[in-house]
C-alpha cells in the first residue's frame, strides 16, 4: 500500500506540522509515504524534517508539466491525500484519471480575507468529489455531513525533558505561537503582556500583524521558528486568545511537553484543554484573572498538572491513539504472513 500527501507549502505552520506528524506515523509502521508539494520554495523547513524522519518528499512542477507528473506519480499511489485548499482541489481534479481515492483535509479554522474565502468556498464546493476530514466539528459543518471529524496528533515518542519550576514567586514564562495574525489574537496577547511586566513575554511565529511587536518591548520576539522542540521545555504558559481555530497543533504540542495551555473557547480546543483554562471568546479579558490564579502554584500544582496534561495527549492525542482511525480511513490491511513463514515460525524451537 502507498500513501502520497499532497500540500502547497511555503512555510511552517499547522497544516504543515500535521503533515510531517502524519508522514512519521505512516513510515514508522511500514506503510509506504511520500510527500509532493505542489512547487519548490527554497529553504523550506520541512524538506529537511522530512528527510531526518526517513520520508521521501518530491515536487509536481519540475521538467514535465503538473498533470503527467502527478499521473505518472499515481500510478502506484493508492490513496492521495491532500491538504490544503489548492492541494484538496487540484487533487479532485486528478481523481477521474486515476485509480487512487482522494482523501482530503479541511484544516483551517479562519475565514480570513476575501482571497482566502474564494479558495474555502472553492474547496467546500468541490468537497462531494473526495473523502473529506476535518480537525474540527465547527469546520466539519460548513464541509457538509459527509466529513468525518478527525483528531489532529503528534508522536509522543520526541517529547523531551523539561525544566522544573522552582518555586510559586518566580517569573512565569508565556508564550504565542502562531501566525501573527487577527484570528489568532496576536493584539490580545499583547494586552495580557502589558498587565504581567514582571513575567516573561515569548512570541513564536511571523505574519501581517508583525508590526504590532514593534510597541511590545516587554516581549521576546524569536520570529518563525522551524521547530518548537527546542523551545517548549522552558515554557511555562501557552496562550491561544484566538478568535477562530481548528484543533491547533502548538496546543497538544505544549500539553504534551507539560506546558498550560490557557485559551479561548474555539474550535476543538474543548476536546483537548482543561475547561478551567478555557474562556469564552467573546470574554477574552478573563484570561487575566486565570494568569493572576496560575502565578501563585506551588511547584507541587504544576508537577501535578504537567502530569495530568501529558497523560491526556497520551491516550487521545498521540499517534498511537489516533493510529487505528487512520488504518480505517486508509482502508490499510497489515501484509499477512505467507504459509510457509507461518510454518517456519511454529516449528522454530523457542529459545
Amino acid at each position: 500500500m502507498k500513501v502520497m500527501l499532497f500540500l502547497d507549502s511555503s512555510g511552517f505552520g499547522g497544516i504543515e506540522s500535521h503533515v510531517l506528524q502524519l508522514a512519521m506515523m505512516l513510515h514508522q509502521r511500514q506503510v509506504a509515504v511520500e510527500v509532493m508539494f505542489f512547487r519548490h520554495y527554497p529553504r523550506h523547513p520541512l524538506y529537511a524534517r522530512l528527510a531526518q524522519a526517513g520520508v521521501r518528499y518530491r515536487f509536481a512542477r519540475g521538467s514535465l508539466t503538473v498533470v503527467r507528473r502527478m499521473l505518472s506519480e499515481l500510478a502506484a499511489t493508492d490513496t492521495l491525500h491532500a491538504h490544503g485548499y489548492k492541494a484538496s482541489v487540484l487533487a479532485r481534479l486528478f481523481k477521474p484519471l486515476c485509480a487512487a481515492r482522494v482523501v482530503t483535509t479541511f484544516h483551517a479554522g479562519e475565514t480570513g480575507d476575501r482571497k482566502v474565502r474564494c479558495y474555502e468556498w472553492l474547496n467546500r464546493f468541490t468537497a462531494p468529489l473526495s473523502d473529506n476530514l476535518a480537525v474540527s466539528e465547527s469546520i466539519r459543518a460548513r464541509v457538509g455531513r459527509d466529513c468525518k471529524v478527525v483528531r489532529n496528533f503528534i508522536d509522543t515518542r520526541q517529547v523531551l525533558p523539561r525544566t522544573e519550576r522552582t518555586g510559586a514567586q518566580s517569573p512565569l514564562r508565556f508564550a504565542f505561537v502562531g501566525r501573527l495574525s487577527h484570528e489568532k489574537g496576536l493584539d490580545r496577547y499583547l494586552a495580557c503582556a502589558r498587565l504581567f511586566p514582571d513575567h516573561q513575554w515569548h512570541v513564536f511565529g511571523d505574519g501581517p500583524q508583525a508590526a504590532l511587536l514593534n510597541e511590545a518591548p516587554n516581549c521576546i520576539v524569536h520570529g518563525a521558528v522551524a521547530s518548537m522542540q527546542a523551545y517548549w521545555s522552558a515554557i511555562d504558559v501557552l496562550v491561544m486568545p484566538s478568535r477562530q481555530e481548528g484543533l491547533p497543533m502548538a496546543a497538544i504540542e505544549a500539553m504534551a511537553h507539560g506546558t498550560l495551555v490557557i485559551a479561548t473557547q474555539v474550535g476543538q480546543l474543548s476536546d483537548l484543554v482543561d475547561h478551567r483554562f478555557l474562556v469564552p471568546e467573546p470574554d477574552w479579558q478573563q484570561i487575566p484573572a486565570l494568569i493572576d490564579v496560575i502565578a501563585g502554584w506551588e511547584p507541587g500544582l504544576w508537577q501535578d498538572f504537567q502530569r495530568r496534561a501529558q497523560h491526556r495527549v497520551e491516550t487521545q492525542f498521540s499517534a498511537g491513539a489516533l493510529w487505528r482511525e487512520y488504518q480505517a480511513i486508509y482502508r490499510y490491511r497489515p501484509a499477512q504472513p505467507s504459509a510457509e513463514t507461518a510454518a517456519a515460525a511454529q516449528t522454530t524451537p523457542a529459545e
